[in-house]
């Protein structure tokens, strides 16, 4: 699976075996496993980043972050 332009930082992937979300400093990617093809791409500001992503048991994966005041999660 091809998308990234920066190192994959992590992978989560959803209960059922079908989807994956992967995350780098750039994106956050949600992959159907069936297929190999992306389904949603998110773009991420260089600023904020994503540094981990988990799955959570919803119908699809979804991404959240956070960032306090002075920078960190």
């Amino acid at each position: 699976m091809r998308g990234h332009e920066s190192s994959v930082f992590s992978i989560s992937v959803h209960a059922s075996g079908r989807y994956a979300i992967t995350t780098s400093s750039d994106t956050a990617q949600l992959w159907d496993l069936d297929t190999f093809q992306r389904k949603r791409k998110l773009n991420i500001r260089q600023s904020v980043g994503i540094q981990k992503v988990s799955g959570l048991p919803l119908p699809l994966p979804r991404v959240a972050w956070s960032q306090d005041s002075e920078g960190t999660e």
